[in-house]
């Protein structure tokens, strides 16, 4: 493992103290649509499968999909769909995802992406903030998709995959197919302003809002992840699994479109379920696995998994949150792995990489990796904003051509998280060493990681306020060795009279599965706040962290009885 003896630490003014670059030089950043930019290459694949389904084994080649694309494309285009428009994707992972984001990316029209899960009211609410005009929906979830759209004026019509004839009034996706024609779009696409993917993001607080990547940022973010120091694929000799979802922002990057520039055929399964995800791996032999914190628990602990289950790996990546070496080394030392294990950080706002284990340095464990090309990071203080010096901990700010125009249609929120000189400040608390490694140790923002899925608490608490006897409320995550973190309901009775578990079963039944109080309900008689009346989570989470430790004999007693009996 070489040192990054030539990671550069710019030390200037008191105004910039110690700012962070990539130990690598410079790349071009993207200069051309990334339609361009992802289909020039398909002659080089040409008839290589580019997507299978991991349930029906369908296979679409390179050609294939193409074709699709630009038929999907000039359908959108006779039914009066142009550049600047928004089309909304319900869909799990499937080979429709990547046809319609791509034909509609060629239109220059942006993809929001609806996550499968998500209630009429989230559905709703995300078509309203997006001015989507369509939906395309998987069968099973069109129900849902549908009301949703009927209550939002903006949206013209809804289009549903899969073979079985659509019902009255909802159009069919392999019709469009049929009736396009295979025509490429010629358009004068503004490079930094016009987005590619409106995809949803909590950033470092509050309800949920449209981040804007353009072809610009989300190109460059492609050359950086692709360049000399941080690629490892062997062109058109890998192959992806993916199971992470299309929707979020590390799933829609891999699967749709960096699988796309280096040849790798992927498996695209719906959805996560045990017996289905290891089949897939025995059956597809994958050289590459994208997951997720939870995921390598799973692998780590399952009595499914053996010396034999990865042995076609290279490459074992995570994401999404921190991971623990203690979990990195159980995973290896249970499969015998000979893969490279990398570890990266990003957020849906940076597009979304913005570091990684590099070729050079390799994997640093615990540490989330180096910057990628042309990227800035440098460290602040949570209580004054004083730029801090290498091995300071404080909220990580990055600034690079990855970074997001901004959120849609919210100048408020995008001026909040992006300041007059470009830095994104994350909302993340981290550090750097020597080496320029970087370690994330906690999080300034509010939002919860449940799966790799973010919960904002704002939400939750407002669901709360409405009950009858609640007076007060405040939610935060409390750890969890699986899901990584439980969102945990800290709330203030306005009178008696409601048990704890009636207030979770009455949150519960309105939200997504994620956002569920599976770390359950506790009754307080004062939620802490500053002055400012900002609720103090951290003293929350402490208060959580001590009644763990103070369960855990209990909890422990109790086992041991039951063992005995």
């Amino acid at each position: 493992m070489k040192p990054l003896t030539f990671c550069r630490l710019l030390s200037t003014s008191a105004s910039r103290r110690a700012v962070l670059r990539s130990h690598s030089a410079d790349i071009e950043t993207a200069s051309k649509p990334l339609f361009e930019m992802v289909w020039e290459r398909r002659l080089r694949w040409g008839n290589h499968p580019a997507y299978i389904c991991g349930i029906t084994d369908k296979t679409l080649t390179y050609n294939e999909t193409y074709r699709n694309v630009l038929r999907f494309s000039d359908a959108l285009h006779q039914r009066g769909y142009r550049h600047g428009d928004v089309v909304a994707a319900c869909l799990p992972n499937c080979i429709e995802m990547p046809t319609v984001v791509h034909a509609c990316s060629a239109q220059g029209i942006a993809t929001t992406t609806l996550n499968p899960l998500s209630t009429e009211d989230d559905m709703t609410r995300q078509l309203e903030i997006s001015g989507a005009r369509a939906v395309v929906a998987h069968p099973l979830l069109l129900p849902v998709a549908r009301a949703a759209a009927a209550r939002v004026p903006a949206v013209r019509e809804v289009i549903a995959t899969g073979d079985d004839g659509p019902p009255e009034g909802v159009l069919s996706f392999n019709e469009l197919l049929r009736l396009g024609r295979e025509v490429t779009p010629t358009l004068d696409i503004d490079m930094k302003n016009d987005p590619v993917l409106l995809l949803f993001s909590s950033g470092t607080t509050g309800l949920p809002k449209g981040v804007v990547q353009t072809n610009y940022c989300l190109g460059s973010n492609l050359l950086q992840v692709i360049s000399e120091d941080f690629h490892w694929e062997e062109p058109g000799k890998e192959r992806f699994l993916a199971v992470l979802p299309m929707f979020h922002t590390f799933g829609m990057f891999l699967y749709t479109f960096k699988s796309l520039l280096v040849g790798a055929p992927t498996v695209l399964l719906p959805r996560f379920a045990p017996e289905l995800f290891l089949d897939a791996i025995r059956k597809y032999k994958p050289t590459a696995l994208h997951l997720v914190p939870p995921l390598i628990t799973f692998l780590a602990n399952s009595p499914d998994v053996d010396h034999t289950t990865l042995d076609s790996l290279k490459v074992l990546f995570c994401g999404a949150a921190p991971l623990g070496e203690t979990l990195i080394k159980r995973t290896y030392d249970k499969t015998q792995g000979k893969f490279l294990f990398i570890e990266g950080y990003g957020m849906t706002e940076t597009s979304p990489v913005v570091s990684m284990s590099s070729r050079q340095m390799g994997t640093v464990h615990g540490s989330c990796g180096v910057l990628l090309p042309n990227t800035e990071l440098k460290c602040v203080s949570v209580e004054d904003g004083r730029e801090l010096e290498q091995g300071e901990r404080g909220e990580l700010c990055v600034r690079g051509p990855q970074v997001m125009k901004g959120y849609y249609r919210n100048p408020e929120a995008t001026a909040a998280t992006i300041d007059a000189d470009g830095w994104l400040h994350t909302g993340d608390v981290g550090y750097y060493d020597e080496q320029g490694a970087i370690y994330i140790v906690d999080r300034v923002k509010e939002l919860i990681k449940y799966k790799g899925f973010q919960v904002a608490p704002a939400v939750l608490e407002d669901l709360l306020r409405q009950h009858d006897c609640v007076a007060d409320a405040a939610v935060v995550g409390v750890p969890d060795e699986e899901a990584g973190e439980l969102p945990r309901a800290y709330i203030v009775l306005r009178r008696s009279g409601v048990a704890e578990d009636e207030l979770a079963a009455f949150v519960n039944g309105q939200v997504s599965p994620h956002y569920q109080l599976r770390g359950g309900v506790r009754v307080v008689d004062s939620i802490p706040k500053n002055a400012a009346g900002k609720t103090l989570r951290r003293q929350l989470r402490d208060m959580a962290e001590r009644e763990m430790a103070e369960a855990e004999p209990a909890d422990a007693a109790a086992r041991g009885e039951a063992g005995r009996e």
